[in-house]
């Protein structure tokens, strides 16, 4: 039996009256949103509250991308602490390396302290030997993460010495690149930083 809905508001719209039903006999009702558009729509989205308003408040992509991309970063955060399954559990959790009772309890609480995650950013924690908290995790970019690694290999290269993501930015190219030719290549180190193109082969 059909529910009467009308004058029932569901989130930004209102049911104005039932339009007959669909070809599974589903109820149809015609509906006004609060920015004054009209809209049909079938009775199970709407008393399931799937049905908010009529699309003209749709989540900027930025900012949808952004909470999108916090929240996978809290999740991964969770499963390397607490997880001696996952594969980087012995550098994280095996290692004493603990989340805040805070952050453990909800993404909403972890994200009403660190926010929207910018960009190709990553979330880091400004003393690697402490956890994660509020005070010691920041918002930073993949390269400027790298630098900060515990087992970071300093490259010593005509006379000075500094991390491969520092190589990387002094000579213009890409910190993976340079990262594959030393470890996956077994480049030599002159090698490597001389930045040949892909397709030439390194120097004797």
């Amino acid at each position: 039996m059909t529910t009467d809905l009308v004058q029932q508001r569901f989130e930004s719209i209102v049911v104005l009256r039932q339009e007959g039903t669909n070809s599974i006999g589903i109820a149809m009702w015609l509906c006004r949103c609060d920015c004054g558009k009209e809209l049909v729509v079938p009775e199970i989205p709407i008393v399931g509250n799937r049905v908010k308003n009529c699309g003209c408040r749709k989540p900027d992509p930025a900012k949808y991308c952004g909470i999108h991309g916090a929240r996978r970063s809290w999740t991964n955060m969770r499963r390397r602490c607490t997880e001696p399954n996952h594969c980087m559990y012995k550098y994280y959790g095996g290692r004493g390396i603990t989340i805040c009772a805070r952050w453990l309890e909800s993404f909403q609480n972890f994200f009403d302290d660190m926010g929207e995650r910018p960009e190709r950013h990553q979330i880091d924690r400004i003393d690697s030997d402490k956890g994660y908290y509020p005070g010691n995790c920041r918002w930073i970019t993949s390269t400027a993460n790298n630098r900060n690694k515990r087992n970071n290999r300093m490259i010593e290269y005509q006379g000075k010495t500094q991390c491969l993501a520092d190589w990387a930015d002094e000579l213009g190219v890409d910190y993976k690149k340079l990262h594959r030719r030393l470890r996956r290549r077994n480049w030599s180190i002159k090698e490597a930083l001389a930045a040949l193109p892909p397709s030439s082969p390194p120097n004797p």
